[in-house]
């Protein structure tokens, strides 16, 4: 019985679905997906052993054993992959086309998360934008973003809203992007001297202020 058992629970078939995790060959729900790591090979491994079972007659104590094996207290969900304090699914990584250096420009915290804002060379580059890190270590990429370069950032505290490259966010974390901004290369944001409640200065890299 223990044979049945290994051969269903084996060392290989582990490292088998895990390496297709981590490889993309194995696809898992979206949702899943983002807890990555070892919640989500878990998941795979009880499908195939639930898969497995079905198809063999061991009893019902071999099956209550394997489920307490991938379902147990050391199998919990755990959060974005991390190695030593740096999460690799963070990283900033601009699109193939207009190829250009990629970064973060500016860093906010406001409306409980941290939001960044990316910087690519000269308005060169796609595929980025702004980004929401929530307390969890969980990130995207905000709908409303546009690719540009922006290194600004400022704490409106009259009109309670947060500016960072083009975009203006509120308290509850809602979004919006000033249009007549996001083609410049903005390097700072600062409040008006002769309306502070209701207007902010932008300067461009170019000296330009707006």
């Amino acid at each position: 019985m223990r044979a049945k058992v290994l051969e269903i629970f084996s060392w290989d078939d582990f490292l088998t679905i895990v390496c297709g995790v981590l490889g993309g060959e194995i696809q898992i729900n979206p949702n899943i997906a983002q807890l990555y790591g070892v919640f989500a090979t878990y998941v795979v491994l009880l499908q195939k052993t639930i898969m497995l079972i079905s198809q063999t007659r061991f009893s019902k104590f071999i099956f209550a054993l394997l489920l307490f094996l991938v379902s147990g207290k050391s199998i919990q969900a755990q959060g974005p992959t991390q190695i030593k304090g740096v999460f690799p699914q963070m990283a900033i990584v601009s699109d193939h086309k207009d190829r250009s250096e990629a970064g973060i420009g500016a860093v906010i915290p406001w409306a409980n998360k941290l939001w960044a804002v990316g910087y690519v060379a000269h308005i060169r580059g796609s595929g980025l934008g702004l980004y929401e890190i929530s307390p969890d270590m969980t990130s995207r990429r905000h709908p409303t973003s546009y690719t540009g370069t922006y290194a600004n950032r400022h704490i409106h505290n009259e009109s309670d809203q947060a500016f960072i490259g083009p975009y203006a966010i509120d308290t509850l974390g809602r979004v919006r992007i000033i249009e007549d901004l996001k083609r410049h290369r903005l390097t700072g944001t600062m409040q008006h001297l002769f309306h502070p409640d209701s207007m902010v200065y932008f300067l461009t890299m170019e000296g330009l202020p707006l």
